[in-house]
């Protein structure tokens, strides 16, 4: 699975008109439970359970698609919101066609150059079920359908607001490396149009091969982990001690954060 990179961009522009206007998701009742059988109900969302089996597989899943952060946290949350999602779709009378879902499986495989049945047999090597793979694309596809009734006709947003938006919630804000790179040039600037933001490396997400040069640097950038880099999974960072990393801003980590091996 290591040739695999997938990308949100196509559901991320779709779900901009919502986030542009306000949020359509309402939380109700999520109530928690500590019941430890693989198939117990760890959530329930309203009348909605979610189960250990599920928290585990999506877990799984994200693991497969090398997302960035604490997989079972991001897990739970993605579940609840996918169970939302599902609600407030259905309760205007949205539910997908199982031909939508499987143009949607197809499409999303597409993304990694890979038939639809070629995808499922590679994520069930990891651990992770077609039923899985269904619900995820599922509750997507229910939120797209249901944005695009409710404020298709009604709301303009810009190239520049969505690529702001994917930007601000993607990784890696000027570079994304999953392959070998050496850096020699300057990432960012105190100029606000040279500057980068993202969730996860403001200035460059290194999940491959990354040197720094000594006339590199990577400065003026914004995230929430990794302001000015984010180094993570089986990602390998080599820092000349010439190189700069300088007046970046994050939550954690301003400068670096490093969650895999880092040379300086």
């Amino acid at each position: 699975m290591d040739h695999m990179k997938f990308s949100f961009k196509s559901f991320t522009r779709t779900c901009a008109h919502a986030l542009a206007c306000g949020a359509l998701l309402t939380f109700g009742s999520v109530q928690y439970s500590n019941a430890q059988g693989l198939f117990a109900t760890a959530i329930k969302v309203n009348d909605r359970s979610i189960t250990n089996f599920e928290i585990d597989e999506r877990v799984k899943f994200l693991g497969l698609l090398r997302t960035p952060g604490d997989h079972r946290k991001l897990a739970r949350e993605q579940l609840i919101e996918d169970r939302l999602k599902l609600g407030a779709a259905q309760s205007v009378g949205i539910s997908p066609t199982q031909e939508e879902v499987d143009a949607g499986m197809g499409e999303f495989a597409g993304r990694v150059n890979l038939e639809t049945a070629e995808f499922i047999k590679a994520i069930n090597a990891g651990g992770v079920s077609e039923n899985a793979f269904r619900a995820f694309v599922l509750s997507g596809l229910a939120w797209r359908q249901l944005v695009q009734a409710k404020f298709g006709s009604r709301i303009t947003v810009s190239e520049e607001d969505v690529d702001r938006l994917i930007a601000a919630s993607g990784s890696g804000g000027g570079i994304y490396n999953a392959g070998t790179l050496t850096l020699n040039s300057t990432i960012g600037g105190a100029d606000s149009s040279f500057a980068n933001t993202a969730m996860n490396g403001g200035g460059v997400y290194n999940a491959g091969t990354l040197t720094m040069g000594s006339t590199a640097a990577i400065s003026y950038n914004t995230a929430t982990s990794g302001g000015g880099l984010f180094n993570y999974g089986e990602g390998s960072l080599t820092l000349d001690p010439d190189s700069a990393i300088t007046y970046n801003t994050a939550t954690n980590g301003g400068g670096i954060y490093n969650d895999s091996s880092l040379t300086v």
